[in-house]
């Protein structure tokens, strides 16, 4: 602390290079430290917090000494110290990471600060070139020129790797999915495979010089197993998967996927890459609980929609007239009556056709479309759901919100049953990643004699929520523990305004928005729900006031943002107060826009409960203002964060 000015001086460099030097480069130099990314709490010192909370990822280190070395932790001489030891340990494993140290010259200097530098800079010590200033208009010169040579060797290696990446050597392959009654050929890689050992996969390889993907398939599958594949234009060509995983270093590899209906099951004569075989149902979503090799997940579930879904679609599709009739074939050509029902059960499951009384689509008006548009995402190769649980890819049809709402009631009641299988279909994430624990917390308000509910609006998966948050120790968390998370990651400055009543837990199926690897997955969330109630009456325009200076704050990130990525997209907090009486009526929209979780509330507790609890056990909060008069300021930002946001993915 004896390096104030010095810490200040630093930070207004930061902000000239990133106003000068980093966006003629379109970069950025973020500073964390201490005073601006750490909070209050416990640990075995205060050092210690600060290295829990201060764990992430970071380009160049730097530190600064005058007369003292700082204040001691019980692991070592000062927490600088600790902080610099933390680095050169992390630098053992990134070497590109950059260190640099700082000595200010003075006469007080004591001689822990003299120790440290023979320490630091000795050969047999950390090996460190530090630097000598002499004061703050030296400090300010040197540390600029060295911050903005470590920024342009950083973009350098980002162009290195980006050079690299253009010259990926590409190999081609293909393999095999024998099916027979359902069931497909997997085979066990052998012990001593390098990589994947025991794991199983279909039959298959890389492909030698010149060979087409046929060749490749009949060549392997005669070296593998020794089958021979007689009519090779039996083979059915479903799509090539593309695999850069670290298998692979250096090369990507292009997978072609057949498909071949085998007579029977039949025994294979194995060849020394496989251990063991196993004919295993394709209708099974984890296909017989087998550790997969590589992409073979995804190969196994694009063979049974290829199978199961796409094919039989397409001849249902043609052998329906251009009538506006709703009925569907009970015979189709080329379809088994098994293949067949499957399909319609499937298709009911998802709310397009109704097979309870007569077999027809479920909607006369867009029934057929919406065949049309989910057979085309099949075969194209697209997920089955979107986040916000629709079937439909937003570009190509529009549907009236009463159209989507009553779809969406269909499905719903199905995910209660089909968990997995819905899992199955929407994602290649595993399955063991869809349950998750959270906390939901109701506020209430009102203005005037209308009453409102607090709910957070998501920009990245473009619905309302109510405020929330993940548990992880959920085993451990009192209901005060969960309700403190929520509160300190959507608003702490409101915690101490607010006493709490736990009113009930419920689970529900609801698509994620991407929180694992961005991709879209439909969750079985483990939801508590509490209500917060304000506890001082005279304290709620207080409560409003963070609200609206937390929304400020965003509309400000939204504005100063020159692209929003997904890392900003997922932590904006964003507020709007709903009326109550609206969403009772319609639980999954309000106002045109997407709700996510009222539905399930209502379920969960009934109407009559919900007014119940507004009506006499809450002391709500006087709204100031007329909550309506926000909703234009939403629509507003709205539109700039949809103008600016891009995906990680093509920011990078």
């Amino acid at each position: 602390m004896d390096l104030e000015k010095e810490r200040a001086l630093f930070r207004d460099v930061i902000d000239s290079i990133n106003k000068n030097e980093a966006a003629a480069q379109n970069a950025e130099l973020q500073l964390i430290c201490w005073e601006n990314n750490t909070r209050p709490g416990l640990n075995e010192d205060a050092q210690a917090v600060v290295n829990s909370q201060l764990r992430g990822d970071y380009d160049v280190f730097v530190c600064m000494f005058r007369d003292r070395v700082g204040t001691p932790t019980n692991r070592t001489i000062s927490g600088t110290v600790e902080e610099y030891e933390r680095a050169r340990l992390k630098k053992l494993k990134n070497e590109d990471l950059e260190i640099m140290a700082y000595f200010f010259s003075s006469e007080n200097a004591g001689q822990d600060i003299t120790d440290l530098k023979i320490k630091m800079g000795s050969k047999d010590g950390d090996g460190a070139m530090f630097c000598d200033v002499k004061d703050s208009i030296d400090f300010e010169i040197k540390v600029r020129q060295h911050l903005c040579d470590a920024l342009g060797k950083h973009i350098e290696r980002l162009e290195e790797q980006k050079r690299k990446a253009t010259n990926i050597k590409v190999n081609n392959a293909a393999s095999v999915a024998f099916v027979c009654d359902s069931s497909v050929l997997l085979l066990q890689r052998s012990d001593d495979s390098q990589h994947g050992a025991g794991t199983w996969q279909l039959p298959g390889g890389k492909s030698e010089a010149d060979e087409t993907p046929e060749q490749t398939a009949v060549r392997e599958v005669k070296e593998e197993i020794s089958y021979a594949i007689k009519k090779p234009e039996a083979l059915i060509k479903v799509k090539t998967f593309i695999d850069d995983s670290e298998s692979h270093p250096g090369s990507v590899l292009n997978m072609t996927l057949f498909i071949y209906k085998a007579d029977k099951k039949f025994k294979p004569k194995l060849n020394k890459e496989s251990k063991g075989y196993e004919w295993v149902s394709l209708n099974c979503c984890e296909f017989g609980g087998k550790r997969l090799f590589q992409m073979n997940r995804q190969m196994l579930k694009a063979v049974w929609l290829e199978l199961y879904l796409n094919r039989p679609l397409k001849v249902i599709l043609d052998s329906m007239d251009d009538s506006s009739d709703s009925g569907l074939p009970h015979e189709v050509v080329k379809v088994s009556e098994h293949d067949l029902n499957s399909v319609y059960a499937m298709l009911a499951f998802l709310g397009i056709v109704n097979v309870n009384n007569e077999l027809k689509l479920e909607s006369p008006t867009y029934g057929k479309t919406l065949l049309k548009e989910f057979t085309a995402m099949i075969a194209d190769g697209e997920k089955l759901f979107r986040n916000d649980g629709s079937i439909l890819p937003n570009k190509s049809i529009k549907l009236s919100a009463d159209a989507i709402d009553e779809l969406s009631e269909i499905r719903a009641k199905a995910f209660c049953s089909n968990q997995k299988l819905v899992t199955h279909l929407s994602c290649d994430t595993r399955i063991d990643h869809s349950v998750r624990n959270v906390c939901d917390t109701l506020i209430f308000g009102k203005y005037g004699q209308k009453k409102y509910i607090l709910l957070r609006w998501d920009f990245f998966a473009n619905k309302y929520q109510f405020v929330g948050s993940g548990l992880e120790n959920v085993s451990t968390d009192s209901e005060n523990d969960m309700i403190a998370k929520v509160m300190n990651k959507r608003f702490p400055a409101m915690r101490r305004y607010f006493d709490y009543v736990f009113i009930t837990e419920y689970s529900a199926y609801h698509f994620s928005a991407g929180s694992v690897d961005n991709d879209p997955i439909l969750r079985n969330y483990n939801i508590k729900m509490s209500v917060l109630l304000p506890n001082n009456r005279s304290d709620t325009a207080d409560i409003c006031n963070i609200i609206s200076a937390i929304n400020k704050t965003t509309e400000s990130k939204i504005s100063a943002s020159h692209v929003i990525d997904n890392s900003l997209a997922k932590n904006l907090n964003y507020f709007v107060w709903c009326e109550l009486d609206e969403l009772l009526l319609n639980p999954a929209f309000y106002r045109g826009r997407k709700v996510s979780g009222f539905r399930d509330l209502k379920e969960a507790l009934a109407e009559n409960k919900i007014r119940h609890l507004t009506d006499n056990l809450l002391t709500t909060l006087d709204l100031p203002f007329d909550p309506h008069s926000d909703d234009d300021n939403l629509s507003i930002y709205k539109r700039i964060y949809d103008d600016k946001r891009v995906s990680d993915t093509k920011q990078k």
